[in-house]
């Protein structure tokens, strides 16, 4: 199985945008507010045109409206998306392949659930642009600038973008937009998907993020200072990564190695069983992850002599083996080692490059850029299928337009064909 880029362009979405406290409703460049009865779905129905699939909700979400009356905010969702709707019914969807983007039920989430319903052929969706970006209470003519702004800067990188219903979404799609087909290319043939078996290995064996509370006498009752570190964690990944079936290291055939060909190995993208011995003397923290059970997934030993055998990168491997204070006494037990190679560069450049035509127009327009782009990094977390990723974001300002008010036309939504 591989991944191959596709060979047609995505359905777009007709698209509204509704402040659900003042009314305000903006479809194209017409704007107008409707009444905000106790059925959003009838108001809406009785003044959209047809072909407007998907509402983004910019202000005052309305499946919160009664949350004082639930004990949790996700019961409020769920009676909110489960109320009655005369004549409409939850959504049955199409499938990904069949209707590119149309997804079927209801999406659950204590803030930023998605609502789709239909009635007889058509198809309604009700989202939070939270999903996109922070925009609480802007006009809803600001944040389609934003997004025609956005469909713009990804144009020029990819002439058939389609914005989806969220950055994750978005992104994944336009990352397989990225897969070479030039005849005699590496991978020309599309990037090998990792078997369910390794996919689980990693899952299993690989946290996404590091926890863990220093208390005295470890700390000193008065800390020096704080220090904040705004990093991505997925960012080296898009210059380099492991691509195809990764070549399996026993711990014999690693022994067998030079020194070199070991050095070689674990500065490649690789994950190795190990047994870890903390040298004597050690002060500082632990610098490799071993499982606990409980609700800590990992645990970071660090008292001199402690042995234990855990999984971790070459990267975190070569910085125990190597460290300045003391190396740490390991032994390889069995290792995965991946060709490198680099999947998301391209894609990358092209987000990169995007943000900088938002920030260059921002600057132009004495606006911010909208925290967009940023956001279409998500994919990497989600792609992993864990939801614990950084979602960073550009400051928004709801006082400034975004951009000029966009022609009529389908723009920033595509073409409204299904190009195969």
């Amino acid at each position: 199985m591989v991944s191959q880029r596709p060979k047609f362009t995505q359905n777009s979405w007709d698209t509204a945008f509704l402040h659900a406290d003042s009314g305000e409703l903006v479809h194209k460049s017409n704007s107008t507010r409707i009444g905000l009865a106790a059925d959003l779905l009838a108001a809406l129905s009785s003044v959209l045109a047809e072909s407007v699939e998907r509402v983004y909700i910019t202000a005052r979400d309305p499946w919160h409206r009664d949350a004082d009356r639930y004990p949790h905010l996700t019961d409020a969702v769920v009676a909110w998306l489960t109320a009655p709707t005369p004549g409409r019914s939850e959504a049955s969807g199409g499938g990904q392949a069949k209707a590119k983007d149309k997804l079927a039920g209801h999406y659950v989430h204590e803030r930023l659930p998605v609502g789709r319903w239909q009635q007889g052929g058509r198809h309604l969706e009700i989202c939070p642009i939270g999903t996109w970006f922070d925009a609480e209470g802007a006009d809803p003519a600001i944040v389609r600038d934003a997004f025609v702004q956005l469909w713009k800067a990804l144009h020029e990188q990819w002439p058939d973008v389609v914005l989806l219903g969220n950055p994750a979404r978005t992104g994944r799609d336009l990352w397989s937009r990225t897969i070479p087909t030039n005849t005699g290319a590496r991978w020309a043939g599309g990037y090998p998907v990792m078997s369910t078996e390794i996919r689980a290995l990693l899952h299993a064996t690989a946290g996404q993020g590091r926890t863990e509370l220093l208390t005295p006498p470890r700390v000193p009752e008065q800390l020096p200072r704080l220090v904040e570190l705004d990093r991505i964690a997925y960012a080296k990944h898009t210059w380099t990564g492991g691509v195809g079936a990764p070549q399996r290291v026993s711990a014999a055939t690693f022994r067998s190695w030079s020194e070199k060909e070991q050095i070689s190995a674990l500065y490649k993208p690789s994950h190795w069983q190990i047994r870890v011995t903390v040298p004597e003397g050690w002060s500082h923290v632990g610098l490799l992850p071993a499982p606990v059970t409980g609700n800590a997934a990992w645990a970071y030993p660090n008292k001199p002599g402690r042995t234990f055998t855990t999984w971790a990168g070459g990267a975190e491997v070569n910085l125990a083996l190597r460290n300045h204070i003391a190396p740490w006494r390991i032994e390889i037990l069995d290792g995965l080692v991946w060709e490198s190679g680099s999947p998301l560069r391209d894609w990358a450049d092209k987000l990169k490059t995007a943000w900088q035509r938002l920030d260059r127009f921002a600057s132009w327009r004495r606006a911010p850029a909208p925290g967009l782009p940023p956001r279409l990094a998500w994919c990497a977390g989600d792609s992993a299928l864990r939801r614990r990723c950084f979602r960073p974001a550009s400051p928004h300002h709801n006082g400034h337009r975004v951009g000029p008010r966009a022609a009529e036309g389908p723009d920033w939504r595509g073409d409204h064909r299904d190009r195969r």
